[in-house]
């Protein structure tokens, strides 16, 4: 965990939300006007180790990164100078993206081979980022975001874990928290502990996906109607990639379907080599 100082009070950052007691993590639109968001950002600042950022690359959903208002209210947060223990670090340019243009990104500096170079260079490819707010895609053709057919659901993990949740205590009684799922699943558990029982996530979690995806996919479907083109490439990105992986391939049988490498973290990597352009 790192403290840092948000307008006079100290707040713990980088901690494992289920590790935390009183605390609700900002599921709304307006999550990067929160002190939570303020914290996040300085601790981030201070893992860079630098006093001085040139640039600075982060995403917003789809549908908030259409907002110029949106953007500049976040831009006029990150900028400038952050007072922090160790002293005070200056942010200078700020870049704002949609979140799945990060994995994109990741995609075009992965070692990639010459049939999957050429659905990125003259195709369509489609960014499927699952997280934890929001579910966004980004239709990409032939290199061009086609901003149109981009859009966002809040269809995303948030819900399915509270799904998932409900149906354990349905079950095995208790009171299971969907942090606590949520954590087991980032750490790569097969089972979730419950009063007197060990509870195999895969039957629960797979039911809730199916159900949650399959109505993210349908808004999806719909932003889609319009684009008169077959998508050659899905990429998975985002911590529930993997699990609305099934239903993409389903709802796009002609396309190659993988999942970014490391999906959680794809959008950083990608955002890195984005400002480094």
């Amino acid at each position: 965990a790192m403290l840092v100082d948000v307008d006079g009070q100290q707040w713990a950052a980088a901690v494992e939300p289920v590790r935390l007691e009183g605390w609700q993590r900002s599921l709304h639109a307006d999550y990067t006007t929160t002190r939570a968001y303020e914290a996040l950002v300085k601790a981030a600042l201070l893992l860079a180790n630098q006093r001085h950022v040139d640039r600075l690359v982060t995403g917003l959903p789809v549908n908030q990164a259409r907002d110029s208002d949106r953007r500049e209210a976040l831009r006029r947060l990150l900028a400038g100078r952050h007072p922090t223990p160790l002293g005070d670090i200056e942010v200078r340019e700020i870049r704002i993206v949609p979140q799945p243009v990060g994995a994109y990104v990741d995609l075009l500096w992965s070692d990639v081979d010459d049939e999957t170079l050429e659905r990125i260079e003259s195709g369509t490819v489609l960014v499927l980022d699952v997280g934890h707010y929001s579910f966004d895609w980004a239709v990409v053709v032939a290199g061009e975001l086609r901003r149109g057919a981009s859009g966002t659901s809040l269809e995303a993990m948030s819900v399915l874990l509270e799904k998932a949740a409900a149906q354990i205590a349905q079950e095995y009684g208790g009171r299971p928290q969907p942090l606590a799922l949520e954590a087991a699943l980032r750490q790569g558990r097969s089972h979730l502990l419950v009063p007197g029982s060990r509870v195999p996530l895969r039957p629960v979690v797979e039911p809730a996906a199916r159900e949650i995806s399959g109505l993210a996919l349908e808004a999806l479907r719909q932003s889609l109607r319009r684009e008169m083109t077959n998508v050659d490439l899905v990429l998975l990105t985002g911590g529930g990639g993997e699990l609305y992986g099934q239903k993409a391939a389903d709802l796009f049988p002609g396309a190659d379907v993988r999942l970014a490498p490391e999906p959680v973290i794809a959008n950083a990597r990608g955002f890195f080599r984005y400002g480094r352009r």
